[in-house]
């Protein structure tokens, strides 16, 4: 068993919408580079892509320099809490 850890950026490129009902996703540019527990050191990027705010896809290329290979991964994240509901400051 082994496991990757590592910092990781997100850039949005475009949001995908609909006239009346907001966005429905975000399509992002990602870079990050991970450490592993079997020696890896690898750095790469991908596209992710956000949907309804409620999920993450995506799939990256990563090049682990120290063992002179190549990865690709993919990803599915669901989000597990709530988001907090904005008050109107304004309301009675």
């Amino acid at each position: 068993m082994s496991g990757l850890f590592g910092p990781m950026a997100a850039l949005k490129l475009t949001e995908f919408g609909t006239k009346n009902f907001g966005t429905l996703a975000n399509m992002h540019l990602i870079a990050e580079a991970n450490w592993g527990t079997n020696k890896q050191q690898m750095v790469g990027g991908g596209l992710g892509f956000e949907i309804l705010s409620l999920a993450h896809i995506g799939i990256t290329a990563q090049r682990d320099y120290k063992l002179n290979n190549w990865w690709l991964q993919s990803f599915i994240a669901i989000r597990l809490n709530k988001q907090k509901q904005d008050t109107d400051r304004y309301a009675r």
